[in-house]
């Protein structure tokens, strides 16, 4: 089985952990009123809890056999990445090692079915980007091969290739993601156009929400690389019922979700071309903790070009930055790293935001998910305890943590966790003023988070989740950024 399959479709998984509480909640439901209503005799209890890990053991969602195939008006609603007016040059070598992520500020879509159409308010395109060391046509190839996405693509277990008319393509694809007495199958059905500007446009027909769409662009490079995008939208608001109850609970996962599917999508295409099938881990420098003699790894920084390049995509909406993973030497040990930076644009200058950030009395008020904050300021900064809950739905869960922040300089914060339920998290709260003004300002976090084993027994079922250090670093970040920056704004405002 192929690297990529092993990392796991991230949708795909969160889709079956929804459906999976989903049905937990219903069967207990039941489980629980049969036992009150005969005592809860110990034999119907034992007999109930067989019933649950039976019933659990398999599950399938489906793509409606009916769908028609016939129709090809149709205009992609994804508007194109080079329209941005960013020269492909200036993003070559921040996505040279890296994947760029931009979540675009929110706009209304018009999106044609047949001879109707409609408008979706408040969609947010999510656009990943890569350099790929091979040319336009070679990478086209690889992310046109449908039939092959069994091999590229994570999760996929079967693709086929329905229709075949001029320049479009009708493909079916089952996902499979498995946990331990459980599996959930989901089919997609795309159409794929060749459009004459040579990009490839997608359109989801059936198996995921009302509608969807995408577009994948190639364009070229000097020294035979190709900067490959994918541009993506889903309607969340038509999604299942428990998924839109979730995404009520945590609005954040309407950007979270696809920011890590279109990534694993681009990710997947980057492998194919890889020198080697083992992956490179670069080596990370230690820094020593104050007051102590326990190893931290020093946070990637980004030089003059990169920033500009940031501070670019930031004019259009949330910039993601996704590291290769790294290893630093903790008691002998590697440990690894998998760092995101998340960045975003605010009108606050850098006195205001060094004074704000370090506010954490209104972190409660600021972020929902935080339940309270304790904190004692240090000589070098301040010891921090977050007690928050995270609400799935009608799941409520618990966590706690604590964490120490170090000022590298007076815009720079260090902060890593040193007990707590997560494994381990290391990052730098970071910004910098734009313009003569000094506004607005670059703010941004880099953050690796590890969920590890000390996770309550509820929140055990993340460590089933693919790649779950990406998906924490990304949540924790989204949300700090995005409710912050707001927060900042607000603040200097009034």
């Amino acid at each position: 089985m192929p690297v990529s399959q092993l990392n796991g479709d991230l949708g795909a998984c969160l889709f079956g952990i929804m459906s999976l509480c989903k049905k937990m909640l219903l069967i207990f439901n039941r489980f629980c009123m049969r036992c009150l209503s005969l005592q809860t005799n110990p034999a119907i209890f034992i007999g109930s809890i067989l019933s649950i890990i039976f019933l659990l053991v398999e599950t399938e969602a489906h793509a409606d056999d009916s769908v028609i195939l016939e129709g090809l008006q149709w205009d992609s609603p994804i508007p194109r990445f080079r329209e941005l007016g960013i020269e492909p040059v200036s993003l070559h070598q921040l996505a040279e090692q890296k994947i760029v992520v931009l979540a675009h500020s929110e706009r209304s879509l018009n999106v044609s079915f047949g001879d109707d159409r409609k408008s979706f308010d408040k969609a947010r395109i999510i656009s990943a980007m890569t350099v790929i060391d091979a040319p336009v046509d070679k990478v086209k190839a690889v992310v046109s091969d449908y039939k092959n996405y069994t091999n590229v693509m994570p999760r996929t277990e079967k693709a086929t290739i329905i229709k075949t008319f001029e320049k479009h393509q009708w493909v079916e694809y089952l996902l499979v993601f498995k946990l331990p007495a459980w599996a959930i199958k989901i089919k997609y059905l795309f159409r794929y156009t060749q459009e004459d500007n040579g990009d490839i446009s997608v359109q989801l027909l059936d198996g995921g929400g009302e509608a969807g769409a995408g577009r994948w662009e190639f364009i070229p490079l000097s020294g035979n690389k190709t900067l490959l995008v994918f541009s993506n939208w889903n309607d969340f608001e038509n999604s299942g019922f428990f998924f839109r109850a979730v995404i009520k609970s945590q609005a954040d996962f309407k950007t979270i979700v696809p920011v890590v599917s279109t990534t694993i999508a681009v990710e997947a295409i980057k492998k194919q071309f890889a020198q080697t099938s083992l992956p490179h881990i670069p080596q990370v420098q230690n820094r020593v903790a104050p007051n102590s003699k326990k190893k931290l790894p020093k946070v990637p920084d980004y030089n003059e070009s990169e920033e500009a390049a940031m501070s670019a995509l930031a004019n259009f909406g949330m910039v993601f930055v996704l590291h290769p993973a790294a290893e630093f030497s903790a008691a002998n040990k590697p440990v690894k790293v998998e760092y995101v930076s998340v960045i975003k644009k605010v009108n606050a200058g850098k006195s205001d935001i060094s004074k704000l950030v370090t506010n954490f009395d209104g972190y409660s008020d600021l972020i929902s998910q935080i339940e309270n904050i304790g904190y004692r300021k240090t000589n070098k900064g301040f010891e921090t305890d977050w007690y928050l809950k995270l609400k799935l739905g009608p799941l409520v869960l618990p966590m706690q943590y604590s964490m120490d922040y170090v000022w590298l300089n007076e815009d720079c914060l260090y902060f890593y966790l040193t007990e707590g339920d997560l494994e381990s998290i290391y990052g730098v709260l970071k910004w910098n003023s734009l313009g003569s003004e000094g506004l607005p300002s670059l703010f941004r976090y880099t953050l690796a988070v590890s969920v590890g084993d000390n996770l309550p027994l509820a929140l055990k079922i993340l460590n089933k989740i693919p790649r779950q250090s990406l998906l924490s670093g990304i949540f924790m970040g989204t949300v700090l950024v995005e409710n912050q920056s707001r927060w900042l704004e607000e603040q200097v405002l009034y």
